[in-house]
Order: C-alpha cells, then structure tokens, then sequence
C-alpha cells in the first residue's frame, strides 16, 4: 500500500525545530559546529519553534559540507526517538505488536512533517517498505547519508525501544554507491546491505513483526488514535483532493460514501468535487478501487482472515462480488494470493491492468 503525506512547501514553517537541535548535538560530539541557522542557540531549545524544509536542508547542506564520512546518521537516527514524536509516539507505544505500531507510523507520519512516501508490501514472510523522497541526487552525498542512515536507524531502534527485543532487519537496501563507511553499515543493521539499488528499502521477517509491545493498551489507544486523526483532518488543506478522499474512506469503511456523501464531508458541491478530482487526474471510483485492493492485498497477505471476512471488511455485499474485483484489479483469484501459487502482487500494481486467464 502506498502512503503519501501532505505535499508541504519548501517555504511552509512546518518542520520542528527538534530535528535542528539534534543535529546540533552530533555535530558537537564530534567536533564539528550547525552552519546555516539564523536564531541563536538558545532558539533551539523552543521546540515549538518551527522551520521550513528549505532551511533544513540549507542548514544540512552547510554543516555537513566539511564532515568525514564516519556513519553521522546513525548518532542522528539514534536520537530522533518516541519522545519526539508527541501523540504519534504515545499512540504507538499503546499498540499491540510491531506491525501494529509500524502501521499506526505509515497512517499518521505526516504528523512529524517528514516530506516522503512509503510503498509497503509482503512477498511470503518478508514485509518490505520502499520508501521514495528521503533525498536526491543533487544533494552532498554526506546529506544522502545522513538523511537515509538517520531514518532507518530511527525505526530499527525504536522497534527495539518498543518491544524490547532485539529486532532485526532481514535486508536493507539504498540507492546510492557504498559510502567511505560502508562497512559501518553491515556492523550497524546486521543483515545484508544492498547499495546501487533501485529503491531504499528495509526489510523484517513476518516473526519480527509479531513481536508483542508490553506497553499495549487499547482504550488508551482509541483515544490516542482519535487525536492524532483530528490533528491530521485539520491539515486537509494540505493535502490533495485524492488523498483527502483516502483518508475519509479508510475511516469509513466498510461503508463507501456515495460521491454526494463523500463531497458534503469536504464541504464540497458535487460538481466542485468532480472538477478538483479531474484537474488532480483522478475519479472517484478509481481512488475507491485502489483503496480497496490496497487493503485487499495487505490483508491477503496477513493471513489472519478469511476471504469472507476480508471482502466483508471492504464492503463487499458477498465474496462473489469481491473475487470478481479482485480478479479485475490484479488479474488473479484472491485464492491464488492467499495459497502462495502465483509471484508477489504489490500494493503499486495498476488497477486496469489485463486480466489473466
């Protein structure tokens, strides 16, 4: 399934000051100083003070220019923990097990500001989660490094944080050549290490993603859920009409608003929501598809549901109905998925693609 946060400007404040401060402190440890931040130090201490992402990555982009190529985004990673993540870290703290939490991470991520997107799906036991939009290649590569080490080593210490366990990832790939440090990076994960590849990507065994939160706690969790659902909903503005529509039919399911329904709730006419999902090149029923055999793969997949109960919990009035669209969407039986007997469908497949006999 993909995730997709807010298209933030580059000249939105919406960045926390925290990341800043925290740059601040590896810098210092290892004898370097922050280059390109305009408040004083003291600033950095308001972490109610907010920044935009084009002073960010200015700021990155002078202080890491005269740094060593020694794994700086693993000390980075390894002090961006659940404190920092307000309501967003409470609430994964209250799941029940990783995937759970991990899931909780994907669906509310724009929370944090973070500017990326993520395509999560199961091949067999393996749970992978490509994620696009951490950096490019007109960055320093030390900001290359910095932003994806910190990032990965961020979740790979907050998964052991949460389950107390020590979690490991199965594979870890990146898109750039290997690095001066790279044997820092097989040291650090502990699994294989791909670099040149087509996507950055980790990956986790089905077994690690089981791996019960002692600090589990649904009715804290309800309450945790619904706050930071609130928070998200009154950054609609920033999102596109699709993904706001998204939004609203995950909450909803497995009743699908009807396209009248669904414009009341964006405070929309019928004919004012026609023309946005035109003009953002999309149909109401398409983004209702992909919804649909998103979910419909990921829970195929879990194994944890029948195929009744599945084409149940997507709103299908009988599972008649639901192999038929699956069929249309994937080309193949929801059976075949389940039992293994065809190659990985991934939640990035088209949805009119040709069906197959």
């Amino acid at each position: 399934m993909k995730y997709t946060n807010a298209r933030f400007s580059l000249h939105d404040k919406v960045l926390s000051v925290l990341y800043v401060s925290t740059l601040h402190e590896v810098l210092k440890a290892e004898g370097y100083s922050l280059q390109g931040f305009s408040g004083s130090l003291n600033a950095l201490n308001n972490h109610r003070k907010r920044i935009t992402p084009q002073q960010y990555m200015s700021i990155l982009e002078q202080s890491l220019k005269s740094t060593a190529p020694t794994g700086l985004g693993f000390k980075y990673g390894a002090l961006l923990d659940i404190a920092g993540a307000g309501t967003l870290g409470q609430l994964m703290l209250t799941c029940n097990n990783l995937e759970q939490a991990f899931e909780k991470f994907l669906t509310y991520y724009p929370l944090l500001s973070l500017s990326l997107e993520f395509n999560n799906n199961w091949n067999a036991n393996l749970y992978t989660v490509e994620v696009e939009r951490i950096c490019n290649k007109e960055m320093r590569p030390q900001v290359q490094w910095l932003l994806t080490e910190s990032l990965f080593y961020c979740w790979l210490q907050q998964a052991r944080f949460l389950t107390a366990q020590p979690i490991q990832f199965s594979h870890v790939s990146f898109k750039y050549a290997p690095p001066p440090h790279w044997r820092k990076y097989e040291k650090v994960f502990g699994c294989t290490v791909e670099f040149n590849s087509p996507v950055n990507s980790v990956s986790l065994n089905r077994e690690n993603l089981a791996t019960k939160i002692p600090t589990a706690n649904e009715s804290v969790r309800m309450i945790k859920e619904n706050h930071c659902r609130e928070v998200l909903l009154r950054w609609k503005s920033r999102f596109s009409i699709s993904e706001q529509i998204s939004d609203i039919l995950n909450q909803s399911l497995p009743d699908i608003p009807s396209l009248e329904i669904m414009a009341e709730q964006l405070s929309l006419s019928r004919s004012s929501l026609y023309r946005r999902l035109r003009d953002d090149g999309s149909n109401y029923q398409t983004i209702v598809d992909k919804l649909r055999r998103d979910k419909a793969i990921q829970q195929l997949k879990s194994d944890k549901n029948t195929i009744c109960e599945i084409a149940e919990r997507l709103g299908f009035s009988d599972v008649s109905n639901f192999r038929r669209a699956f069929k249309k969407w994937t080309g193949y039986k929801p059976s075949d998925l389940r039992d293994g007997l065809i190659p990985a469908v991934t939640a990035s497949a088209g949805i009119s693609g040709q069906i197959k006999d």
